[in-house]
């Protein structure tokens, strides 16, 4: 069967290998040439506008939203207008952007450094022993630790026994004020009670240290004399002492109000266990040890008695009792 060319007119069998569906039309062409020569003239057929079902109608006219598919039932209607929908009423959030500001200065320290600041912050916080080395004084007998037994009225944080502890053994030896501080109160005469002795405040009076039972008191000190770290204040007695040898008895107070006299002894023995000892100097610099001593007291081997009230003299101050 022949029948004409569209593009060009001449003849061509419907079984020709040159055709053009479009749509349900089928068109039959004589060479490959007319073909092309078609296609290139016939404008794209527009899309068949489709169908809607009632409600994505009413959804696109709501929405201006003309490019709905068509769908077969009302539940498939709505999931086809669904991603739509929540562009049009959620819109997709701008990416999120963090500007990264430059940063100066040093970086933040770390904790090594803030342990070496805070080392450094209590450099010039010095201490040592009452007493110079080679030898660590402790007490040598539970007699001599804090809280052992004593006659008279005692603190009750002593035990109701000994307020300090009794080191050292050899008259005439230096002692040494264990930290910079102020004095307080110097007593050059050879009283029962304590002897001569000298009271040093430390930290603004927060804290006190007491020296006992002394042989001789340099002159210059005197109340409100600053001392330093090291330097001797007295040297090893035995005056004031009823029953034993010479000796430092050496105590330790704070106060927890700055304003009031109230004060509150403490064990010195764990700390002249630590402090630093001074050495004799060789070649002309000064040597320190800091071997540790093992503190008696901690043994339990001290004596507790009845509790009973302290006593205080007329400047509010506790009165050492005999047998320091």
């Amino acid at each position: 069967m022949i029948s004409a060319c569209p593009q060009c007119g001449s003849g061509v069998h419907l079984k020709s290998p040159h055709f053009l569906i479009e749509g349900t039309a089928v068109r039959v062409y004589c060479s490959s040439a007319c073909r092309a020569d078609a296609t290139a003239e016939v404008p794209a057929i527009p899309e068949a506008t489709p169908r809607l079902h009632p409600a994505g109608r009413w959804l696109a006219i709501g929405l201006g939203l003309a490019s709905l598919s068509p769908i077969g039932g009302a539940a498939q209607s709505f999931r086809s207008a669904a991603t739509p929908i929540a562009e049009a009423i959620v819109p997709a959030p701008p990416p999120l952007h963090i500007e990264t500001l430059p940063v100066y200065g040093p970086n933040p320290p770390t904790e090594t450094d803030l342990a070496q600041q805070f080392a450094a912050s209590l450099a010039d916080d010095r201490w040592v022993h009452p007493l110079a080395g080679p030898i660590r004084r402790m007490p040598i007998r539970s007699s001599r630790v804090f809280g052992a037994d004593r006659p008279g009225d005692r603190p009750l944080e002593c035990g109701s026994g000994h307020c300090g502890v009794d080191i050292g053994e050899t008259w005439g030896e230096p002692v040494f004020a264990v930290n910079d501080g102020v004095v307080e109160r110097v007593e050059r005469r050879a009283k029962k009670s304590g002897g001569r002795y000298v009271r040093i405040g430390h930290r603004d009076g927060a804290l006190v240290t007491y020296y006992f039972h002394l042989a001789a008191i340099p002159r210059r000190l005197a109340p409100g004399v600053v001392v330093e770290t090291g330097e001797i204040i007295g040297i090893v007695g035995e005056s004031g002492v009823e029953q034993s040898g010479p000796h430092l008895h050496f105590g330790v107070s704070v106060r927890p109000d700055p304003e009031s006299k109230r004060e509150v002894f403490v064990d010195p023995e764990p700390l002249v266990a630590l402090w630093p000892l001074k050495l004799p100097m060789v070649n002309g610099v000064a040597q320190v040890s800091v071997v540790p001593g093992v503190p008696r007291g901690a043994s339990g081997t001290r004596k507790q008695r009845p509790r009973r009230r302290a006593s205080l003299d007329a400047s509010g101050q506790v009165t050492p009792a005999p047998g320091n």
